[in-house]
């Protein structure tokens, strides 16, 4: 069951009604939601039902150690990672960034970009200071916007006009020669369960700079792969920017480890050991029938 709510509700039902082994995944951070949203006043009543809603799975499936380790400190029992893959054979940093650069009309040496939903809790508000702010001091960085949401309008209006490239939503092939166009790719959100597109990225070869929170710490090895910096601290993410952009022998060995560290991310492996974890429950449920 991958929802807690309404069609999850009815999953639970049936399962038990028929006495069929029930498994779950968790992989939203609501407590980062709620607080964005303003809602935390609804935070004992949701994390109540959650526990109650999880406590009837065999096993209860998370994103990352980081979420794993939360869960546990809220009582949540049954926990186990399920990890997220990446498609080498899609992502990879081989795609033509010419071409990719002459259909969007970037001219400037160097390209930051910025991938996932354009909304409060991916912290839009650090992104667009740290458009603004580099903008101010360097002509050479053009930003790459690719996504959408409730905060892309006011994005558009609030940084400048020039070096900059608002993509809209991309998938498949063009959101990966995104990621290999860019030289950095930066993910100020600190709400991420896991964070497939940071993911992504490494396996273009593009390494990350991201909030040190969240599933985000897990994939990013600080100072190889990417940068970990404090959430919302908009000077550690523009230093960091500027410092990478400034050795770019350190880029591109970072762009190299993370395409290599994508490739031990294969969805094959990731999937033969769920597999492997359902196997678990159906032989610890066939031996409660027989008891």
């Amino acid at each position: 069951i991958a929802t807690p709510f309404n069609m999850g509700l009815c999953g639970l039902y049936y399962a038990k009604k028929l006495n069929i082994p029930v498994v779950g995944s968790y992989h939203t951070d609501f407590d980062a939601y709620l607080r964005y949203y303003k809602i935390e006043f609804l935070s004992n009543m949701l994390w109540n039902y959650l526990k109650w809603f999880h406590s009837h799975m065999q096993k209860n499936f998370v994103p990352s150690p980081e979420t794993l380790h939360q869960l546990k400190h809220k009582g949540f029992q049954a926990l186990s990672i399920w990890g997220r893959g990446v498609d080498c054979n899609l992502f990879h940093p081989s795609y033509n960034t010419d071409l990719f650069r002459k259909k969007y009309n970037i001219t400037a040496k160097y390209v930051l970009s910025y991938v996932g939903r354009i909304a409060p809790e991916k912290d839009i508000d650090t992104l667009q200071n740290l458009i603004v702010k580099s903008a101010h001091t360097r002509s050479d960085i053009h930003w790459l916007i690719a996504g959408d949401g409730p905060l892309a309008t006011s994005l558009r209006e609030a940084v400048p006009k020039t070096n900059i490239t608002f993509t809209g939503y991309l998938q498949s092939a063009d959101l990966a020669e995104a990621y290999a166009c860019s030289n950095i790719m930066v993910f100020p959100s600190a709400t991420e369960t896991f964070g497939n597109v940071v993911l992504e990225s490494l396996a273009c070869g593009t390494p990350v700079i991201g909030a040190n929170s969240g599933g985000v710490k897990n994939i990013i090895t600080d100072g190889k792969t990417g940068v970990l910096c404090p959430p919302k601290n908009e000077d550690a993410f523009l230093s960091s920017i500027y410092f990478l952009l400034q050795n770019e022998e350190k880029l591109e060995q970072m762009g190299i480890a993370a395409s290599s560290f994508a490739k031990s991310k294969s969805w094959d492996e990731i999937f033969r050991g769920l597999l492997n974890q359902y196997e678990e429950v159906l032989q610890h449920n066939a031996s409660e029938l027989l008891a």
